[in-house]
């Protein structure tokens, strides 16, 4: 657990904003192997991804935040034996796939139209209305929107009583610098 830790530690603090989708997953192996014995090995992993797909670039700590929540909004609040998938593959466009999926409590119909409101909101989420404190999912959704583009991003399914499926759309890093001409007339 001490060894999982401090490889957690040492990844976020170093240098980059992004990273290989690879590096991200073996941050996120250390994340769950310390959950795994928090909740008493209560819920397996599954993870499967394409070579290219642990090449392509993302954002540095992007699913931690995803993975915390399956894990303690889906799996932590049942006593069932649970499944955690994390997957990814590059689509024939290039663009990132990554799907966490978990089938632990899900999400009640009227808080999932609350969250995916708030996920279509640009840069909302702090003010959340129902009490629940939705930042993380907000925060990883704008920072891919920031970095990639406004037709990336998360998009979550749930069913109560079945789990949760959210899915990261990233695409390639691209130059967010907007060069506006001077008049100098």
């Amino acid at each position: 657990m001490t060894r999982s830790l401090s490889s957690i530690f040492r990844y976020s603090i170093k240098g980059t904003d992004e990273v290989e989708l690879g590096q991200e997953i073996q941050m996120i192996k250390s994340y769950v192997q310390i959950q795994q014995i928090r909740f008493a090995d209560r819920f397996t992993v599954h993870y499967s991804f394409t070579d290219e797909a642990l090449r392509h670039s993302v954002p540095k700590m992007i699913l931690q935040p995803l993975v915390e929540n399956a894990v303690y909004h889906g799996i932590e609040t049942t006593l069932k034996p649970c499944r955690l998938e994390i997957e990814g593959f590059v689509d024939d466009g290039g663009t990132l796939i990554i799907d966490i999926k978990d089938d632990g409590v899900g999400i009640e119909a009227e808080r999932l139209e609350e969250i995916r409101r708030m996920l279509d909101q640009p840069r909302s989420g702090f003010d959340d209305p129902s009490g629940w404190q939705s930042i993380g999912l907000v925060n990883v959704n704008n920072r891919i929107r920031l970095m990639f583009g406004e037709e990336y991003g998360m998009r979550i399914d749930s069913a109560n009583g079945e789990g949760t499926h959210i899915r990261l759309r990233i695409g390639q890093r691209r130059d967010n610098i907007n060069v506006q001409s001077i008049d100098r007339g």
